[in-house]
């Protein structure tokens, strides 16, 4: 008997090869006074840029470009891009670039319509956004975070070395560009880190304990896509068919955590990042999941088991145990294979912050949804673990 579920996507996505020149018309359907969220323009993303720009003009929309996004955005950070929008009196703001360009976006959004700062309005904080909040247009540059398909905005406060998230349906971007062709120029550690993002995405919203029948087939198939995929584009970026797989693996996988979320990785992968804000999120994910592997594939064997198959069709015969068993050390090859096989030594995290990191790693539900419920001190082993390979 299929359990009963709901499914929520209210952003109309505009998926394809040139469809980044819709940009201009997709805004004026929204205000005249818009907000361009980014990332400082490097010389590859410039002719994006000057595209989006011109589509803006042509439409006749009046913008202020706001080009302060850093890696994992911080609470400061969004107060001057609100700043910026209240100063343009913005009607609708766009987030051109990757996660951290979108979260930005969707945290100004907020900010710049609310009392106080995008902090105190936390998943968890009685005060929730309303619908004054500006209207989000996402134009992803990347295949990674799903921000262009989520409810969520991912920032960190430095002063409390803290990363959480606004979590709230009405931060849904309203439309979203996903043109494949914006990804063809990113870096290849970049390209590996924010695709392993999109891997750990759909397994754990598979795992997940409130997962559906609806997120099992859209994160199958990004499961699938990714494995078949992402290691072309590492080594092959000007691949654009694997490119336009991988960018329609990202949205899967945002749909999936969308409505399922995330597991156990993620809180321990936010913690890392709040502690260390210059690691990005897929090479703290990469660093935690083969212990993360090993302590809950026992809790899930036939899903871990279905994953291997995906990686490894010699596995169809083999018992389930076996199978979610050698899931773990297939993992370990695909980072590998990828360049993200790392350490928290390797990423520079300080060994006396462990402690801290367990501690905030059990601040975030995230944990809670996984098949195996870890403990603090569990996550503090895995840490330790993780630390030196």
């Amino acid at each position: 008997m299929i359990k009963t579920f709901n499914y929520f996507q209210p952003t109309d996505i505009r998926f394809g090869c040139g469809r980044i020149k819709e940009v201009g018309s997709v805004v004026a359907q929204f205000g005249k006074r818009c907000l361009l969220v980014s990332r400082p323009v490097s010389n590859v993303l410039e002719p994006v840029m000057e595209k989006v720009k011109k589509s803006l003009s042509d439409a006749g929309v009046t913008f202020m470009h706001f080009d302060g996004v850093i890696p994992n955005p911080t609470t400061d950070i969004v107060t001057i891009g609100a700043e910026w929008a209240k100063s343009h009196n913005a009607d609708v703001v766009v987030g051109l670039g990757g996660g951290s360009s979108m979260d930005t976006a969707k945290a100004i959004a907020v900010e710049a319509s609310h009392k106080g700062s995008s902090w105190d309005y936390l998943f968890f904080r009685e005060m929730q956004p309303t619908n004054k909040t500006l209207p989000i247009i996402a134009v992803t540059t990347t295949s990674g975070t799903g921000s262009q398909v989520t409810q969520v905005a991912v920032i960190t406060n430095p002063k409390e070395k803290r990363k959480s998230a606004i979590y709230n349906p009405i931060i849904y971007p309203r439309i979203s560009i996903i043109d494949p062709e914006l990804t063809l120029t990113v870096p290849e550690h970049i390209t590996a880190s924010t695709g392993f993002d999109v891997f750990t995405h759909s397994f754990e919203a598979y795992i997940h304990k409130n997962t559906s029948p609806y997120i099992e087939i859209l994160a199958l198939e990004a499961i699938r896509l990714v494995v078949e995929h992402l290691s072309t584009t590492v080594k092959d970026g000007s691949n654009i068919k694997a490119r336009s797989a991988m960018s329609w693996a990202d949205t899967l996988a945002g749909l999936s955590i969308a409505n399922a979320g995330v597991t156990l990785p993620h809180g321990i992968g936010m913690a890392i990042g709040g502690s260390c804000p210059h690691i990005m999120h897929g090479e703290a994910l990469a660093a935690v999941y083969p212990e993360f592997m090993r302590f809950t594939y026992h809790s899930a064997i036939q899903k871990f088991a279905t994953l291997a198959r995906i990686f490894d069709s010699d596995f169809t015969n083999a018992t389930d145990e076996a199978a979610a068993q050698e899931s773990c050390s297939t993992i370990d090859d695909f980072l590998k294979k990828i360049g993200m096989y790392l350490s928290l030594e390797d990423l520079k995290v300080p060994e006396n912050e462990l402690e801290e990191i367990a501690d905030h790693a059990m601040e975030l539900p995230d944990y809670t949804n996984n098949p195996r419920l870890a403990t603090r001190g569990e996550v503090l082993t895995m840490l330790k673990k993780t630390f030196r390979r």
